[in-house]
């Protein structure tokens, strides 16, 4: 972020959206566990994102989220796939699809990585989209404010990497 401001306003969004994870995830109060623990660490990656840490998939931080949230990515396919998985897959496979096009973006965003003209209009029409769907996916699945938060702030997030 070219603005502290505007980091410091990610940050305290993704504090509150990690807070309210971390939450429900130790209290088990009927919430899906993985589900809460990818919205966790989708936070914690977007409130270090917002100071510019990592700059993308060449950072060793950048590996490690594209790890992680690869990963969960594969499980949430997996539930999308199963007709008796947990409600809600499909928001949760965009919001990790979505974390995986950021890191990898950030490469992009800071100059590295990108051959050709081509490819800065490419990722700004796929970030675009990503922003499109994320923005669309709490109005057909509002389940509360925290998720709400988190999927407008990933919009928002997806938007300061054009």
């Amino acid at each position: 972020m070219t603005s502290p401001v505007l980091a410091l306003a990610f940050t305290v969004l993704f504090v509150i959206t990690g807070a309210g994870s971390l939450v429900r995830l130790v209290a088990r109060a009927g919430a899906d566990r993985t589900a809460e623990l990818a919205h966790l660490a989708m936070s914690g990656a977007m409130a270090g994102m917002a100071w510019g840490w990592p700059a993308g998939p060449h950072t060793v931080g950048g590996t490690v989220q594209l790890l992680v949230f690869g990963v969960l990515a594969v499980v949430f396919a997996a539930r999308v796939l199963d007709p008796a998985g947990p409600d809600g897959s499909a928001h949760h496979l965009l919001a990790l699809a979505a974390m995986v096009w950021m890191v990898l973006g950030m490469s992009a965003a800071h100059g590295h990585g990108t051959h050709g003209a081509a490819a800065p209009a490419v990722t700004q029409l796929v970030t675009v989209a990503f922003v499109v769907a994320v923005c669309a996916a709490p109005f057909a699945r509002a389940t509360g404010v925290g998720q709400v938060l988190m999927s407008g702030g990933t919009a928002a997030m997806l938007l300061a990497m054009l």
